[in-house]
Parts: C-alpha cells; sequence; structure tokens
C-alpha cells in the first residue's frame, strides 16, 4: 500500500469527524420523529374516549392539521424544561461575567502587585543557565549508560567551559564543542573539587554511594584524562595553550615562542600527547631553531597537517588510550615503544591499502604499501586477511558510502596534478596511490594550509589560489608555529578583570600547581591574603582539611579550586565504601557553601593507564534558607 503524506492523513481525519458528527445529527433526528410519534399516538387516544363525536371529528382534524401535534401534558413538560433552561442560561451567563471579570485593584495594592511582578521578571533574567549539546549528550552518563555507546569529552573541554564561565566571550577558548552556559555573566562563582583516583567506574558501579551527585549535579560526562596516558592531570587543568593572536603578539614582541618562552615567565611550554615520548629536556636556541627551521620546500609547518586528540577519536583512529574506548583498539600493535616529538622537519611517509571482501560479508586488508617523500617504496607487501576472500573487488578501491562525505584520491591527482591514476582494468595499485597522496601533500606545503579546498568549495581557478598563497610573507607563516607547543596559566586568564582565585591542596599538590603560578601574578599564603592580592595559595595538612577550608572561602573567590588525592589503599575494598562516602560529603559540603547562580564542577580524574575520568556539573539555582548570596 502507497504510504500516505501528512495532508493526505489530516484529510482523512476530517472526514472521520464529519461522518462521526452526521451520525450524532441522524440520532437526535430519530429520537424527534420518535417523539412525536408518541404525542400523535397519545393525542388520538384521548380523542377516541371523548363522548361528543363532533367534537372529536373535530380534534382528530386539527390534530392531523398540526406540524407537532401537542397536549396539556405536553406543555406543561415542554414549559417546565425551557423553564430549566432559562435558569441554567442565567447562570452560566453570571458565572461567565463573573470568570471574564478582571479583579479591580487599586492604591498600595495594585502598586505592590505590580512591583512584585517586575521584580520576579528581572529575577529570571538574572539567571544563568547549563545544558549539553550533541556531543556532550554523547558523553553522558545519564543518557548513554551503557559504555560502548558513549563518546568521552576531554579535559581540556572541561577547562574551555570552566573559563568561559568566568569571561564569556573573552574567554580564549570557548566550550561550544560540546555545552552551552546562558549569561555566563550571571554565574556568581565557579567551584572546582578535583578528586584524583576516583574514575567514572567507581561513579558508575557505586553510583548509591553518591547521592549528594545524582541529587544536585544533574550533568555528568565521561571524560578521557590524562591518568589513563600517563601525563599530568594538573597540567592539562592549569596550562591553556596559547591561541594564534596571543603567539602573534608573542613573535612580534620577542621575535619567536621560543625566545618569549626564555624571556618572560607566562609562557609555558607543554608535551600534550597520548603517546609515549622521550623528553628532550632544555636545548640551546641554536638547536631550537635549526630543528624548527622550515624545508626549503614548505611554506607552512607540516606539523600544522596533524589531527588533533580530539579529531583522532572522532575519526575513529587507533590510539593508545585506556579504558572502554581502548577495547577498540586492542588488537592494534605500536609501531614504536616510545616516540620522538614530531617537528616541520620531521619526515612524512605516503600510506595506501587495498581491500578485499571476505566471507564475514565485511572488506578485510590485502595489501599495503609505504613510500617516502622521494617517491621511494620503503614497503609493500600483500597481507592474507583472516577469513577467506569471496570478492577481490579488482576495479575498485574498497571506498564505502560513508566515507564518501570526501573528494577521491583519483579526483584530486587529476585536478591538482594534471595525473590519471587508477585505470588499469587490471586492478588498482597501492603504490601509486600511496604515491599519490605523497604529491598531494607535499604540494599543499608548497603553498597554504587552506591550498587544496577550492574542489571542496565548487572553486576551479587554480591559479588564483597559487598566486594568493605566494603574496604570503615567510615571516606570516612561521606566526603560528607549533602553537600548540606552549601554553599560559589558567590562573593568569583566571584573575583579570579583577577576579580573585583560590587553590587548595596539601603540599605535594600545591607544589606541582606552583609550576603554573608565574611571577606575574599576585600570590600570597592563606593567612596573610588580602584584596590586593590575586591567587590565594592554601597548603592543607589533609584532604578533609583542605575541602573544609575550600568551602570557607568559595565565596569569596570568582574560582576556587580544590585538590584532593586518594590514596590506593583506601579504595582498597575494606576501605572503598568508607572512602566513596566521605567523598560524597565533600561534595555536600562545598555545594552548601556555594552562593546562589554558583557553578559546581567536580571532576574525577579516572585510574592510572585505566579507566576514563567523569566530570559532574551544575549551577546552583535553588535559595534555600541561610543560603549565602554574592555579589
Amino acid at each position: 500500500m502507497k504510504n500516505l503524506t501528512t495532508k493526505q492523513l489530516q484529510r482523512i481525519e476530517k472526514k472521520k469527524k464529519k461522518m462521526a458528527a452526521l451520525l450524532e445529527i441522524t440520532k437526535l433526528n430519530d429520537k424527534d420523529r420518535e417523539a412525536r410519534a408518541f404525542a400523535l399516538k397519545k393525542a388520538s387516544e384521548e380523542a377516541e374516549k371523548s363522548s361528543d363525536t363532533d367534537s372529536s371529528e373535530i380534534s382528530m382534524e386539527e390534530s392531523s392539521r398540526r406540524k407537532r401535534p401537542c397536549s396539556d401534558h405536553l406543555k406543561e413538560t415542554y414549559l417546565e424544561d425551557s423553564t430549566v433552561t432559562v435558569e441554567v442560561k442565567t447562570i452560566t451567563e453570571k458565572s461567565n461575567s463573573l470568570a471574564n471579570k478582571k479583579p479591580r485593584l487599586s492604591g498600595d495594592e495594585y502598586l505592590k502587585l505590580k512591583q512584585e511582578l517586575r521584580e520576579r521578571k528581572k529575577a529570571l533574567k538574572a539567571i544563568p543557565r547549563f545544558h549539553l549539546k550533541a556531543v556532550g549528550e554523547s558523553a553522558s552518563i545519564s543518557i548513554n549508560i551503557k559504555s560502548e555507546n558513549r563518546i568521552p569529552i576531554f579535559l581540556s573541554d572541561v577547562q574551555h567551559l570552566l573559563l568561559y564561565s568566568l569571561h564569556g566571550h573573552h574567554s580564549p577558548y570557548m566550550p561550544t564543542r560540546w555545552c552551552h552556559l546562558e549569561k555566563y555573566n550571571k554565574v556568581t562563582h565557579t567551584v572546582v573539587l578535583v578528586v584524583e583516583g576516583l574514575s567514572v567506574y567507581h561513579f558508575m558501579a557505586f553510583e548509591s554511594m553518591f547521592s549528594h551527585i545524582t541529587s544536585k549535579l544533574e550533568h555528568r560526562v565521561e571524560v578521557v584524562t590524562p591518568a589513563v596516558y600517563g601525563g599530568s592531570i594538573i597540567e592539562d587543568l592549569a596550562a591553556v595553550p596559547i591561541t594564534g593572536i596571543q603567539s602573534d603578539k608573542l613573535i612580534k614582541q620577542y621575535g619567536s615562542l621560543e625566545a618569549a618562552l626564555h624571556s618572560t615567565g607566562d609562557v609555558l611550554k607543554l608535551l600534550r600527547t597520548v603517546f609515549p615520548m622521550y623528553c628532550s629536556g632544555r636545548i640551546n636556541t641554536d638547536s631550537v631553531k635549526k630543528v624548527f627551521e622550515l624545508p626549503a620546500t614548505d611554506k607552512f609547518p607540516r606539523t600544522q597537517l596533524l589531527l588533533s586528540l580530539c579529531q583522532m577519536v572522532e575519526e575513529n583512529y587507533p590510539v593508545p588510550l585506556r579504558g572502554e574506548l581502548s577495547k577498540k583498539y586492542e588488537n592494534y600493535i605500536m609501531t614504536k615503544d616510545m616516540y620522538f616529538e614530531a617537528t616541520p622537519r620531521s619526515p612524512m611517509f605516503g600510506l595506501d591499502c587495498e581491500m578485499c571482501r571476505t566471507t564475514t560479508g565485511e572488506l578485510e586488508l590485502t595489501r599495503i604499501s609505504l613510500v617516502d617523500e622521494s617517491m621511494n617504496i620503503i614497503y609493500d607487501s600483500l597481507v592474507k586477511p583472516d577469513n577467506p576472500i569471496t570478492d577481490y573487488l579488482t576495479r575498485f578501491s574498497g571506498i564505502t558510502k560513508e566515507m564518501y562525505r570526501k573528494t577521491k584520491l583519483q579526483t584530486l591527482v587529476r585536478e591538482f596534478l594534471g595525473e590519471r591514476i587508477q585505470e588499469d582494468k587490471s586492478g588498482h595499485c597501492s603504490t601509486e596511490d600511496s604515491k599519490a597522496s605523497m604529491k598531494l601533500t607535499k604540494l599543499k606545503l608548497a603553498n597554504s594550509v587552506d591550498y587544496g579546498d577550492a574542489v571542496l568549495l565548487g572553486r576551479c581557478d587554480m591559479e588564483i589560489l597559487k598566486m594568493e598563497a605566494e603574496k604570503r610573507k615567510d615571516q606570516d607563516q612561521m606566526a603560528n608555529v607549533e602553537v600548540r607547543r606552549y601554553a599560559t596559566s589558567i590562573f593568569k586568564h583566571v584573575t583579570k578583570n579583577q577576579k580573585t582565585a583560590a587553590v587548595v591542596g596539601n603540599e605535594d599538590i600545591m607544589n606541582e600547581y606552583s609550576k603554573y603560578l608565574t611571577s606575574s601574578i599576585n600570590i600570597m599564603d592563606d593567612e596573610n591574603f588580602d584584596k590586593n592580592d590575586q591567587v590565594r595559595f592554601v597548603v592543607a595538612d589533609s584532604d578533609k582539611q583542605a575541602v573544609n577550608r575550600a568551602a570557607q572561602i568559595a565565596i569569596e573567590h570568582a574560582f576556587t579550586l580544590c585538590h584532593v588525592r586518594i590514596e590506593e589503599k583506601k579504595l582498597k575494598n575494606d576501605q572503598m565504601e568508607k572512602t566513596f562516602r566521605t567523598v560524597n560529603k565533600w561534595i555536600h559540603k562545598l555545594w552548601q557553601h556555594m552562593a546562589v547562580n554558583g557553578l559546581a564542577c567536580i571532576i574525577f580524574t579516572g585510574e592510572n593507564n585505566a579507566t576514563n575520568g567523569a566530570c559532574f556539573l551544575n549551577l546552583k539555582g535553588e535559595i534555600p534558607e541561610n543560603c549565602p548570596i554574592r555579589a
């Protein structure tokens, strides 16, 4: 049967309603006819009983002439019914007039009500709101209960939200990738509790023990934290990668980012990666210049062509992450145990694979080729798939419909290189394809980072693009060299516009945070802190004392960061329940001491080289008794 359109379905519904109404009218007409027949019959019976024949004849004659015969009894019935109808109508009219009549207020009573309404409207406008976007919902623990359905966000995403809650559109980064914070300027303050040692698994498995999270922190997401790949939690939170604009300013002032690193305490060097890396340590200026000098063939650093960690995860690249994501890549083997950091002079390789369909119905690898920048074949080999081949797909490359949102290699080679590939009837050649990929990459490096987008955007004038690329100066190209490797302190951003911050933790933790409290930030210890200082540095004797002190001073600062570290022995079976209930109490204590419209952020950092972390968020919107109010 042909599927009906929405309009056709609507017409059918209207016809059904009309038919139902017609049926009701027919029933009413039938009842009316029955009543008339009954009245006529009764009138006839009374006429027959009459002794006066003439009068009987006259009565019958009159009754036959009448369209609606009636008797005294019927008249009385009709009168009673009409009386009731009139009474009901009168009552209805009175009730309607009362319902439609607005209460009349005057004088002080009216002014008081008007003021209350004005204040309520003003209060509603001053309420900040937070909700997750599609990426945030994909990472949500509440929405995607099963771990295999979740795609976690990153700790850097959380950092972007914290910065935005303080400075909004003036923040160096926005959290728009995964969430939306409305009316950021109405957020009274931000309180962060970092619980190192707990993971998303601990919360999911023992959710009943974290009652203050489930009742107060509505938004709960899984997070890939540095703990799962051996990185630094504190660095990911405290170090904010510099932006392109910041990079330009530093280069103009100091000549290079490396020079700025040595000349000012505000620039920090990072090694932000999930891959195991050799630590290069400090190197002299001449070595730095040589390593980061562009090859003669390149107009911009080839490191700008690298995918970010977020892009790798979204594009299903195998990355050495622990936790649930590791299950996807458990059959992959790393080519090295340790890697050197990529630089503008790192070698490039072109790789291509050919696929065949097997008895599983899926495509499996059957050939792989690798070439270097000089088009020398480094590796070329057939690969025996795990299952028997059913279709060799001789004339095809194995590209699926899902992969087709991208331009074919054959098209790119024809448009940009003026060459033709993949036309041999005997089948594709993976070495030919890998060489073509390398040629395209080198052509892009010889022009600009946006060179090659013309085909995707429907622009065909390659010569114009080439001329635009040639106009760019080398200095402009160097402006964004290795931006991702340098950062500034989060406390430098937090303390702008006369805002203050507090960092609370034990001695070991505070020693780590001190690396990111640069000389340009006015820092003071807990006892001597006053309004002229920017960062309150609180060293606690224990985790309990750290939480208590953070709760006491949270309302005094725009940003409060409390960091506690759970010892492994406290996560043993006999201590686990007690530990979880203690953490739950800490969260409750901080929440109680927060001001209305404050943003609460609880971070479980995950287990080292194991399970992912979690982030729990909410704005404090209720106004209980004795709740602190922060201007």
